[in-house]
């Protein structure tokens, strides 16, 4: 009962960092390929259609948000959030914290969306920068995510290679 308070409580938090971001995005409509891939379950998805890295303040906690879509019709969401960044390091993604990892992929025949997310209930997960100068990051991630429906665990991993928009 406690882990589906937990998980409750982390998914609102989840959904707040989400929207109570700052609404920055690219004016360009920019595809990138290669910029963001992760590697989903043994898949692995370009995020390529307007991926973008923005800096922001998440609940007034200075974050960074890195976005991505698998093509214009947006099947596969790729959505990670990490807090006080300082530079070039790893980073905690935990689910806890305000740092965040998100999936989702839709069904273009049924329009089922399955999401998943980082929570208490999955292993702690790393978000390393290896160089972050001027307004280009680059690095790469790892981190397991909770089906929200279905209780399945995945696991994600991928690098980037990003502009920051400040």
């Amino acid at each position: 009962m406690m882990n589906k308070i937990q998980f409750l409580i982390i998914l609102s938090l989840i959904t707040l960092i989400s929207f109570s971001c700052s609404d920055k995005e690219p004016e360009q409509n920019i595809n990138k390929p290669g910029a963001f891939v992760a590697t989903i379950d043994g898949e692995t998805i370009d995020f390529y259609f307007e991926p973008y890295a923005v800096s922001s303040a998440c609940n007034d906690i200075p974050c960074l948000r890195f976005e991505g879509r698998s093509g214009a019709e947006g099947n596969e969401e790729i959505s990670i959030g990490i807090v006080n960044v300082t530079g070039a390091g790893t980073y905690v993604i935990d689910g806890i914290s305000y740092s965040y990892g998100y999936y989702a992929t839709s069904s273009p025949e049924t329009g089922i969306v399955t999401s998943y997310g980082t929570s208490s209930a999955t292993e702690e997960g790393f978000f390393t920068i290896t160089s972050y100068e001027g307004n280009n990051i680059k690095g790469n991630f790892s981190f397991s995510a909770l089906g929200y429906d279905n209780n399945e665990v995945i696991s994600i991993s991928g690098t980037f290679d990003l502009e920051v928009i400040e």
